[in-house]
């Protein structure tokens, strides 16, 4: 079993870090792709009906999965011992 060079105590602020340090490039690659999108799109506008149209294909998506979910759920047999 190995260990790291730092103090026991110290993972607790480590884990903090790195949660707040993927938290920042999260952020930043949203920031990045919403600027390539805008730009691509043509203006704030066109980039916002493209935006709203996505969020609508991934929401009737979720929906469709949910419904299968529900059927496959509601139909299974329960396993004979």
């Amino acid at each position: 079993m190995s260990r790291c060079a730092g103090a026991t105590w110290e993972t607790g602020s480590a884990a903090g870090l790195l949660n707040a340090v993927q938290r920042l490039g999260g952020t930043l690659g949203v920031a990045v792709i919403g600027g390539v999108c805008l730009g691509a799109a043509g203006g704030a506008r066109t980039a916002a009906q493209h935006s709203l149209g996505a969020a609508a294909v991934v929401l009737a998506a979720a929906a469709a999965v949910a419904v299968a979910v529900a059927v496959a759920t509601m139909t299974a047999r329960p396993a004979e011992h």
